[in-house]
């Protein structure tokens, strides 16, 4: 054996018959891969060494018998440093030198044509270098009202382990359109660093109006991009405004955001944003914003305990939820058992209705409620002092109850009158006609559900008080009953409204219609006998 001393390097020759022979030539080419691993095995053999001797590791043929590898070693390539604190690789052609520092870490650096690797580096070399990576869900079409997850099941890591994440930009919904950077490096369980993934998301806004929903006294426009537009009496804050300052024109409601559907009740509002999440807003004398309170708010508040929700629904002072699995869940006001599961005359936070499953739709009117299957049947439950529930009898009913509409597909509660369309598009009614606001001339009122010949292809229905609008599946608007009290004249039975046509949504205050047409404007009227030049454009097209 020939050993060497020059300046602070020991130069150790070939050890005979060790497990460091030659495995190649002088020729040879080492690779990053290649001198990492070299450097772990020496390392980790450097380690053992150090536990069990009690002296200095001179050259690296005192590191053979601590070695557990049948790797034919370089050796030739190599030497160690006599205060062992470098492993050094002689030639560090072919070499990427800087990422071989990066993967080591330490104090290591490079000298000439040597390579000082850090025996006394604070993270532990990985076998595998960690990789980060990640994909966007959904990957294109992204929007303002996108929720987005990011799948990490792509990254690389030592033992499949990661130990930390670092993202930056990582957001689950981005509010305003434009360019986004996301950027993620992972941390594996020896505590090294990957370098950066990224991608670039391309964030749009969508145009145009979604719907419009009354309260009572007010209007909520809902755009497509989940903003929405509100005017109309806010004495207990339900517009969104955070004040109680009633609009006459309408505003953007700043605390409406990423709502995906909504639902009015007399004072109050209930409803869904895209990430799936319930808010409530308004008066809370009933318990009807279901917060576990009855304290009013003049800004939203997400209502806790519902999940998986498709469709919110306000009555007059109480409040209901539908979840995808067909479960029905209500809370608020309870006078006329409109709760459908209890004799308490409130409940502030939601409870399911046991009785009810299988659920399509549900619609909660002044003081009753009625919940569609999807096999076409309809459950009613509360007030019934008029015969609405359609059960061909009058007496509230505390529990819900299979009415006598049958092959259903959309129910609408009003003001003490229920209106049921069929699988043909015929509606069905039935409750209080004293202002004509079943359609039907010569009734006070209906205890079992009739047809209105009147009316035919009808898609949706709107009434909260004592008329009724209908909408027909080519966007054609119908109307009937009284709008005002001091309306001496008005249509007793359905009626066509001139000038109104192509309709994609439409509701009804207690005495006023708002629509949206297929080119996003906004119309709003409040007599059936009034001309189309008596039409108020509420938004234009080119406003938003």
């Amino acid at each position: 054996m020939l050993m060497i001393i020059i300046g602070s390097v020991v130069v150790v020759g070939l050890l005979a018959g060790g497990i460091f022979a030659f495995s190649r030539s002088n020729n040879s080419k080492l690779d990053n891969i290649d001198v990492i691993g070299d450097y772990t095995i020496y390392k980790s053999a450097l380690l053992k060494f150090r536990k069990s001797e009690k002296r200095k590791c001179e050259n690296l043929k005192d590191l053979v018998k601590y070695i557990e590898t049948d790797k034919e070693l370089p050796y030739e390539r190599y030497n160690i440093t006599v205060d062992e604190k470098y492993f050094v690789v002689k030639n560090t052609k072919n070499l990427d030198v800087a990422s071989i520092i990066k993967r080591i870490g330490g104090t290591s650096y490079q000298n000439g044509n040597k390579l000082y690797l850090s025996f006394l580096s604070l993270t532990k070399v990985s076998k595998i270098e960690p990789v980060a990576s990640f994909k966007v869900i959904p990957s294109e079409n992204i929007f303002t009202t996108t929720n987005i997850e990011y799948d990490t099941s792509g990254v690389v890591a030592e033992d499949g382990k990661v130990a930390d994440y670092k993202w930056e930009g990582n957001e689950v919904r981005f509010s305003e359109e434009g360019t986004y950077i996301v950027r993620l490096k992972i941390k594996d369980i020896n505590g090294n660093w990957s370098d950066w993934y990224e991608k670039e998301l391309l964030v749009q806004e969508k145009k145009g109006l979604k719907s419009v929903s009354c309260g009572y006294e007010c209007a909520y426009i809902v755009h497509e991009n989940g903003k929405v537009d509100v005017l109309g009496r806010n004495e207990l804050g339900q517009l969104g405004t955070g004040t109680n300052e009633s609009l006459s024109k309408r505003t953007y409601a700043i605390n409406l955001d990423n709502v995906e559907s909504l639902s009015a009740g007399e004072e109050h509002a209930v409803f869904k944003t895209y990430n799936g999440k319930i808010f409530s807003i308004g008066s809370n004398k009933k318990g009807q914003l279901g917060l576990g309170t009855k304290i009013n708010s003049k800004i939203p508040k997400e209502i806790w305990g519902l999940e998986h929700i498709k469709q919110v629904e306000s009555g007059k002072s109480f409040s209901g939820a539908l979840s995808v699995s067909g479960s029905v869940y209500t809370w608020g006001d309870n006078d006329y058992g409109q709760l459908g599961n209890e004799k308490n005359l409130m409940r502030n936070i939601p409870k399911k209705i046991e009785l009810l499953s299988n659920i399509k739709q549900i619609s909660f009117g002044n003081k009753h409620a009625l919940a569609l299957t999807y096999d076409g049947m309809v459950y009613s439950w509360g007030s019934n002092e008029n015969g609405q529930l359609g059960v061909g009898f009058k007496g509230k009913s505390l529990e819900p109850t299979l009415s006598e509409f049958k092959n259903a597909k959309f129910v609408c509660a009003g003001k003490d009158a229920s209106y049921v369309i069929n699988e043909v598009g015929r509606v069905l009614v039935c409750g209080r006609n004293t202002s004509n606001q079943l359609g039907i001339v010569g009734e006070k009122e209906i205890v079992f559900p009739i047809e209105n010949m009147n009316l035919k292809n009808i898609v949706y229905i709107s009434s909260v008080g004592d008329f009724a609008v209908a909408l027909d599946n080519i966007g054609k608007v119908y109307s009937w009953g009284r709008y005002k009290h001091s309306d001496e004249d008005y249509n007793q039975k359905p009626s066509l409204i001139d000038g109104v046509k192509y309709t994609k949504s439409i509701s009804t205050t207690v005495d006023s219609v708002f629509i949206i047409n297929e080119k996003n404007n906004v119309y709003t009227w409040s007599s059936v006998l009034e001309k189309r030049d008596k039409l108020e454009l509420i938004i234009e097209d080119d406003e938003l």
